[in-house]
Parts: C-alpha cells; sequence; structure tokens
C-alpha cells in the first residue's frame, strides 16, 4: 500500500485542505513560493530563540538549517529563471521565419531574450524598420515582428564579434535627419540604427553595450566591417573626384566604405574579416595600403565632410543591391 492510499495520509491532505484551502499537492508543487516564507519563518523563530533563550541546545542546527534553506531557496529560483528563458526563448524561435538550419537558439541552456523591439535600420538607399532581437549571445533581426507577429529572418550577428558606437545628438542631426541614433558594428556588417526617443536610445545601447562586453574575449582586437556612406551623401568619386552620373555608378569599397567610382575599385580581395574565401570589391587605396582600413577606424561614416548627410550600412554581398 502507498502513502497515497493509506487512511492516514488521506486524512491528512483533507485536514490540509480545510485549513488552507488548497490540495496537499499544490502546496507541494509551489517551492519557489513557499520556500522563502519558510525561510522568513525560521529567521524570526532564530531570532526569538536567540532573545529568550540564547542557549537553546536546538539553535545551531536552526543556524545551519537556516542556511541550507537559503540555499535551496536560490537554487529554485535559477531553475524557474532557466524554465522561463527556455520557454521566452521556444516563443521566440516559433516567431522567425527562414531561421537557418545551422543556427539553434535554444542549444546553449544558459542563452535567454535579453531585449527585443523595433528600430529603424539604415540601408544603402532608405531606412527600414527591423525587428531586432538581443539574446545574451548574439542579435538577431528580420522584417516584420510588430504586435508579436511572425518575423522573417535575416541576420544574426555573435556578440563577441560586434561592438556599438554611440553617435551623439548633435552629430546625427547634422548627418542624418534623426536625432538618436547609433552604430553596431560587426566583423561581416556594419549599420545605424535610429530610435524616437533618448530613453529608447538608452535602453537599447547600454542593453547591447553590457552583452558585447559579456561576451568580447580579453584583448581581442577584432576587424570589423566598414560602415557605408549613404548613396545620396556622395556626388563624386571620394578617390579621383570624378562626378557620378546615370551611367557612372557608385560603388562601395567593402574595406573602408567609401564610394567610389569603378575605376577606382576596380581589384578584388579577400577580406577574412567580412568572408573568409570570398573576394570583395576593394578600392585603390586600400590596395596599396592593406592596413588602411584599420588606421581608418572601419568607419567611413564618421567623415564630417560638407557632402556626408546621411550614413549607412556595409553589405557582405560582391552585388551592389542591399536587401537588408
Amino acid at each position: 500500500m502507498t502513502h497515497l492510499e493509506s487512511d492516514v495520509f488521506s486524512d491528512f491532505m483533507r485536514k490540509v485542505k480545510e485549513v488552507t484551502g488548497a490540495d496537499c499537492r499544490s502546496l507541494l508543487g509551489k517551492p519557489s513560493v513557499y520556500v522563502p516564507r519558510v525561510r522568513l519563518q525560521m529567521q524570526e523563530l532564530i531570532k526569538q530563540m536567540k532573545k529568550k533563550q540564547p542557549d537553546h541546545p536546538d539553535l545551531p542546527s536552526l543556524e545551519k538549517a537556516l542556511g541550507q534553506v537559503a540555499a535551496a531557496g536560490l537554487e529554485i529560483n535559477e531553475l524557474v529563471d532557466r524554465k522561463e528563458n527556455k520557454l521566452e526563448l521556444i516563443k521566440m524561435a516559433k516567431r522567425f521565419n527562414n531561421m537557418p538550419n545551422d543556427l539553434n537558439i535554444l542549444s546553449k541552456a544558459n542563452r535567454k531574450v535579453e531585449k527585443q523591439g523595433m528600430m529603424l535600420k539604415q540601408c544603402r538607399r532608405k531606412e527600414k524598420p527591423f525587428y531586432f532581437v538581443l539574446l545574451s549571445d548574439l542579435l538577431l533581426y528580420g522584417d516584420g515582428g510588430e504586435e508579436g507577429s511572425t518575423i522573417n529572418f535575416h541576420r544574426a550577428m555573435k556578440l563577441d564579434e560586434t561592438t556599438v558606437r554611440d553617435i551623439t545628438e548633435q552629430d546625427a542631426e547634422r548627418l542624418t535627419k534623426h536625432k538618436y541614433a547609433f552604430e553596431i558594428v560587426s566583423k561581416k556588417k556594419s549599420f545605424v540604427v535610429y530610435l524616437g526617443s533618448a530613453a529608447e536610445k538608452k535602453g537599447w545601447l547600454t542593453k547591447v553595450e553590457a552583452q558585447v562586453k559579456a561576451n568580447r574575449k580579453e584583448g581581442d582586437q577584432a576587424v570589423f566591417a566598414a560602415t557605408w556612406l549613404h548613396d545620396s551623401a556622395v556626388t563624386a568619386c571620394q578617390q579621383c573626384s570624378i562626378d557620378f552620373t546615370f551611367l557612372r555608378r557608385r560603388h562601395h569599397c567593402r574595406a573602408c566604405g567609401e564610394v567610389v567610382c569603378d575605376a577606382c575599385s576596380k581589384a578584388r580581395k579577400v577580406l577574412k574579416h567580412i568572408h573568409p574565401t570570398k573576394k570583395q570589391r576593394v578600392c585603390k587605396k586600400c590596395v596599396e595600403d592593406p592596413d588602411r582600413y584599420k588606421k581608418k577606424g572601419s568607419s567611413a561614416a564618421a567623415k564630417s565632410s560638407e557632402s556626408v548627410t546621411k550614413v549607412v550600412e556595409a553589405v557582405d554581398d560582391d552585388t551592389e543591391e542591399d536587401s537588408d
């Protein structure tokens, strides 16, 4: 006969329900609620015992038990947090369409959703709204996502290969039509995002900075993709100064991000921080000085010439088309 089948235990469960209004099983199933209460009651008991019976023989055992209860409470809270994080990750994974097969956001035990929401992302020709999801070690984004809707996956950025750069309100207004902006810079892709308020910007910038710092390997000297200048920001080649026309198209050097003509960017070169084998379009100056883009701080968008009115992203596609 099991305990649950015994008359004595059945009577006990009935009495518990009469007193507490809850089934005994439900009480046992909520340790995250009841363990803290037990801890508080034990603390009060020990406090009163020290006042009235400081030499009581059970006092050392009670203090030891209190420490064990406190440790159990912390462990329970950690398990509850893990479960909640896992459920939120599962829910998030279901919202993404076209997630790459080799990207499993449920694969890491301690991974969790840190922040999510819409931001305007500056693309080559115009700004576009994207839904960003900041995980413990990844930054995902895609289009859609409003009000819990489906998100069409575009890219995942590893935070140990990423950094962020603040853009002051003065510079943002001078270089763009937006007041609140910052750069997200990674090895393979870099771009500027815009927020609607100072509070929104602070919330995102602070959170991303914290996760980048948590993931950055000590002593890592990463080389980042250049943040491109917007097409409309430059009317002439930044190297030979020839004017762009309908037939003379703009091109971007993948190394430094400058807008140049075809004649000044005929070279193709492997930039390992962008792709290990695929050759990228590179301008004459970056061919002559291979470390030039590193010296420039990998951000052509930081230039303050009068012709620069907008800043945009770097794409790692060899075509001039920009899908995201």
